[in-house]
């Protein structure tokens, strides 16, 4: 009670601080501490917005916010401690976050490097929260850490994952596949990893791909004693994945067609491995909203699994108002635009304390008066584009909005 008492204090202290008449779009303040502190007074109204959702997306605009981390993390360590979650789900390789989590040898902050996607592996608040997971591994309330990304990109993959599918296959198998040309497609397949990429002939891709499908086509009719990441249905996800990620490299695949296997894969973790747990999925934006992306919609994650599950999802934004981030594809340093007049997070601003770096906003729908938003744009994917206001639920649940941002290190 004296927690919620002085979290309500500074609240009036901070809103009266920043007074402006645009308090009216905002039914409630509700500010959430973006350290990793383990009071999680100030996370009541969230954990309110979220209810009994089995599935919690949690995005990010750019992949390269600090701060961004920094709140993801002490909110996946929430959903776990006073929610209930039991799974967190990485935007990382499948096979590859698989391989070390089953690998007790090592910790997962020591294999992060190379298996999980590089801007998450070596980020300080990530590795905190590997280890976090790490430290939970044997108590009685567990935090399940798998990965959903079917491209596949890890070194595990790059080293394992075609041997780790022929070796499966026959095994599952056996003489059903007398025909098939285990020697093309493992060298094709292995071409995949390659640095230095030269695009078969369109002979070569045809067969490739006929025998993907052949193959998957095989695994799939399977029955089998084994389960989860043992079964048939794992190595045929896996054949999925290379396939499109080969069809990708080749030119004849959209890139965003990659949220087609990885949706298959987050349904079949959550089907298959977890069919009781609660997940936490961990992404970026272009993946993990409504929508896909704003100039070119597609069927995305969010999109396929809003079909699957259309009353069971709370997707979580995440952006700011100002500073800067770190562009993923060549590491340098980006600024977010200027803020327009029209856009809600130049409003918002006034709601943050202008001294206090350390607090967001947390908004669910519930707490907009859209009546006097019409005419309000807000960030989309990596800052880039404008969305309207009173389309906010078609992309998103809540949102948490942080003052100034910094690239990530």
């Amino acid at each position: 009670m004296f927690k919620l008492v002085i979290t309500t204090l500074l609240s009036i202290v901070f809103l009266a601080a920043n007074a402006t008449p645009n308090q009216k779009i905002l039914k409630n303040i509700n500010y959430v501490q973006l350290n990793n502190n383990d009071d999680y007074s100030d996370l009541t109204a969230y954990g309110d917005a979220v209810g009994d959702k089995r599935i919690i997306f949690l995005n990010e605009l750019s992949h390269g916010e600090e701060e961004v981390f920094a709140l993801k993390s002490r909110l996946v360590r929430y959903l776990h401690q006073e929610k209930g979650f039991d799974v967190l789900l990485l935007e990382s390789s499948l096979f590859d976050v698989n391989e070390i989590w089953q690998n007790r040898q090592k910790t997962l902050a020591q294999q992060a490097a190379g298996n999980i996607f590089y801007m998450y592996a070596n980020n300080g608040n990530v590795q905190t929260l590997l280890n976090y997971v790490e430290s939970k591994r044997t108590s009685k309330t567990p935090l399940y850490l798998s990965g959903f990304d079917g491209r596949l990109l890890g070194e595990s993959s790059a080293n394992g994952v075609v041997d780790f599918i022929a070796h499966g296959s026959k095994q599952f198998l056996g003489d059903g596949l007398l025909a098939f040309s285990w020697k093309h497609y493992i060298k094709q397949a292995q071409k995949l990893f390659s640095t230095n990429q030269v695009i078969p002939d369109e002979k070569e891709q045809e067969f490739f791909i006929e025998q993907s499908y052949e193959l998957q086509d095989h695994l799939l009719k399977t029955q089998s004693e084994f389960k989860a990441f043992e079964s048939p249905k794992y190595i045929a996800l896996l054949v999925k994945g290379l396939l499109f990620k080969a069809e990708e490299l080749w030119g004849s695949r959209r890139h965003d067609e990659q949220d087609i296997p990885m949706a298959d894969n987050v349904k079949w973790l959550l089907d298959e491995v977890y069919p009781n747990k609660k997940i936490i999925v961990w992404g970026h934006y272009i993946h993990l909203n409504r929508n896909g992306a704003e100039i070119n919609r597609y069927a995305n994650l969010g999109t396929l699994m809003t079909q699957r599950w259309p009353n069971n999802i709370y997707i979580t934004n995440i952006t700011a108002g100002k500073g800067s981030y770190r562009e993923f594809r060549d590491l340098s340093v980006l600024t977010i635009p200027t803020l327009r007049d029209s856009s809600i997070e130049k409003q918002l601003l006034d709601f943050l304390p202008k001294k206090e770096k350390s607090v967001s906003l947390f908004i669910d729908e519930s707490d907009l008066d859209f009546s006097q938003l019409t005419d309000k744009t807000m960030f989309g994917h990596e800052y880039k584009y404008q969305i309207p206001v009173p389309q906010w639920k078609n992309h998103w649940d809540g949102l948490f909005f942080i003052n100034k941002v910094s690239a990530a290190n």
